[in-house]
């Protein structure tokens, strides 16, 4: 007998489509020029690649995944840096580092392996497809229509917001009237999508990225663990889900 349809949710940077790479490529741009300027002070790069990294986490964990936020914090480290060598802010300067920080958001989409596959394998199936990601709406809907995936995921399934956490995610369930014994979070972040998900009774499917971003580490609680799989891409999520449930095509 054929059971319930399954909802299913979605994160979608660096789970259906790289991001991170993109934010890495344009970090190390910024310690090279910023090792030109600052080289012969005796500062290194790691020293300039941490102080950036603990700016931008400091502001995502202040006001969530703001558009301007990354761009801001290379100024504001290059600013400490100034400081630091008694070296004027040069407003050129300035506006250089920020029209590279936003350089990120018109870097190419590009589909991890088995995106489209699975999704389309998932939705043939009848199960219901939600799109959960944090940022700023306008990119984030646009990287979702430049990536083709669009089609997967019906407007009103579509939740962008600049915090990801057990809140906004509970939002999203009460919004769709969702049950957590039903429902499934498929992410890459253990701390925005993975944690909050097995929190709320919901069964998540963690995929993990390469080259992962600092502020989405966390630790699971073993008390979770039942409800939480891993797998090395998205091929194997039908897989699970299926396998998981019983439910027929």
């Amino acid at each position: 007998m054929k059971k319930d349809k399954e909802h299913i949710i979605f994160d979608l940077d660096d789970t259906l489509v790289h991001c991170n790479v993109h934010f890495l490529r344009v970090r190390r741009n910024f310690v090279e020029q910023m090792l030109s300027w600052f080289g012969r002070g005796g500062v290194t790069g790691r020293e300039i690649w941490a102080t950036q990294s603990r700016i931008d986490l400091e502001q995502v964990e202040k006001g969530g995944l703001q558009k301007d936020h990354f761009p801001q914090s290379l100024v504001e480290t290059y600013r400490i840096f100034c400081k630091r060598f008694g070296r004027k802010a040069e407003p050129e300067e300035e506006r250089s580092l920020l029209a590279l920080g936003y350089r990120v958001y018109e870097s190419p989409v590009i589909l991890y392996p088995y995106a489209r596959e699975s999704l389309e394998e998932l939705r043939d199936r009848g199960h219901v497809l939600y799109l959960y990601t944090g940022g700023d709406p306008e990119v984030q809907l646009r990287k979702l229509e430049q990536s083709g995936l669009s089609r997967f995921f019906d407007p009103e399934r579509r939740f962008v917001t600049p915090f990801k956490d057990r809140v906004r995610l509970g939002e999203l369930l009460h919004q769709f009237d969702l049950p957590a014994g039903g429902a499934w979070m498929v992410g890459n972040s253990l701390r925005s999508d993975i944690l909050p998900a097995l929190e709320l009774g919901l069964t998540a499917i963690h995929v993990p990225e390469e080259q992962p971003w600092e502020f989405d580490h966390a630790v699971i609680p073993q008390s979770y663990y039942s409800r939480l799989h891993h797998v090395s891409g998205l091929q194997e999520v039908p897989a699970v889900i299926i396998g998981e449930r019983g439910v027929a095509g």
